[in-house]
């Protein structure tokens, strides 16, 4: 085979994987969008709104997980609809995933081939996102585009594990051995820690509920009809689902959240003012509530337990996989804030420089009450033990 064809032919195929990793991504996710919109439409049915109603709304629901203003009327949505962002970085980073480049390929090709299959699947699906803001007329704006980047680009990387062989030879040669370990092994560790937060998240909101149930009640009851009411509230609470989660644990931390204009909630001081009759901010006390901080202990507990009965928490792993999680956490805060218009919610959500600062105390935290925990009980496991006599 002439040198060019053969260049050419090394660049062409692992972008074309890259592409057809990106296709089954966009199935998944339209499809997907398409039933969520049919689902939504048959709640307002009652509007007798024409099926066309359908396509429009997945559009722009599929713009809004991307994290672009959704608009519809006097309606403007800038907060995005976090669990499908979920869905779309979680899609995007098992694609980036299998594309991950096998043993087969000579480690100075690594490097190249990662990036080209990382070119493929990110722009496939960029291309279509482009046609979708040009139809629907949606604005772009540099947030939209900054959450689109941590989506597109920053997720598959994260599967791919772009230069990460790279990075753990660097450790090997500056540091030790098993820190360049660690780069490589920590990745199930990542997510355990990250689904232990959600994990803490739900225990301090079935606590809220506990204590707020009879106020989130009157919300659902103030329907004209409270069971189609509590039906669709609760699909569009679940859509929201992870930015009520980081809230959860950004309240109990002691940081306050932004309900809309300049009010501000947190366990340390109440508000005033009024807010829509969503039952989620029913579960917010209006007034200071310094107890509350103690469930702080949720999520540090939460991520310290992982440490402690994971055998493969060992110190240099647990360091790295507090990292990788601290900076999945810090990324995600731009999806967990935005407004709900029109009306009092222009913006809403937590802080993110402040979901930051608490997402470090509770990953810094936990892994070392964690490391903690795993000492003390090797400790007093091999002082248990008796020891052989010669």
């Amino acid at each position: 085979m002439p040198k060019t064809s053969q260049s050419l032919n090394d660049f062409a195929r692992p972008l074309g994987f890259g592409a057809l990793a990106g296709a089954r991504v966009l199935l998944i996710f339209v499809l997907s969008a398409l039933g969520l919109s049919f689902v939504m439409w048959l709640v307002a049915v009652a509007k007798m709104l024409p099926i066309s109603t359908i396509p429009d709304w997945a559009t722009r629901g599929a713009l809004a997980a991307f994290g672009f203003p959704f608009e519809q009327a006097d309606f403007v949505l800038s907060l995005p609809p976090s669990l499908l962002s979920l869905v779309v970085a979680w899609q995007m980073y098992r694609a980036g995933k299998k594309l991950r480049a096998d043993d087969r390929v000579s480690s100075d090709d690594l490097l190249k081939t990662q990036l080209l299959r990382l070119t493929g699947l990110s722009l496939s699906v960029l291309i279509v996102i482009v046609v979708a803001l040009v139809i629907s007329g949606a604005p772009v704006t540099g947030l939209g585009i900054y959450r689109s980047i941590i989506l597109l680009f920053l997720a598959p990387a994260w599967g791919i594990r772009i230069g990460a062989e790279h990075l753990a030879r660097w450790c090997d040669d500056r540091m030790s051995f098993a820190w360049g370990d660690a780069v490589e092994d920590s990745l199930k560790l990542v997510s355990r820690l990250l689904i232990a937060l959600v994990v803490a998240a739900h225990v301090v909101l079935a606590v809220a509920v506990w204590g707020s149930f009879s106020s989130a009640a009157e919300v659902v009851s103030a329907y004209s009809a409270p069971v189609i009411a509590a039906v669709g509230l609760g699909i569009v609470q679940l859509m929201f689902a992870p930015t009520v989660w980081a809230g959860a644990l950004t309240w109990v931390t002691g940081f306050p959240l932004r309900l809309g204009g300049d009010i501000h909630a947190s366990a340390m001081s109440g508000f005033e003012g009024p807010l829509p009759a969503i039952p989620s901010f029913a579960l917010i006390p209006h007034t200071s509530f310094p107890e509350g901080i103690a469930l702080v202990a949720v999520p540090l507990v939460a991520v310290a337990l992982v440490i402690a009965f994971s055998e493969s928490a060992t110190l240099h792993n647990a360091v790295v996989a507090g990292v990788q999680a601290f900076i999945v956490l810090a990324l995600a805060s731009l999806f967990f804030f935005g407004g709900i218009g029109p009306g009092g919610l222009q913006t809403t959500g937590v802080i993110p420089w402040m979901f930051v600062i608490a997402s470090a105390i509770w990953v810094a935290g936990g892994v070392g009450i964690g490391l903690g925990m795993k000492k003390l009980r090797d400790f007093y496991v091999s002082s248990s033990t008796p020891q052989k006599k010669d």
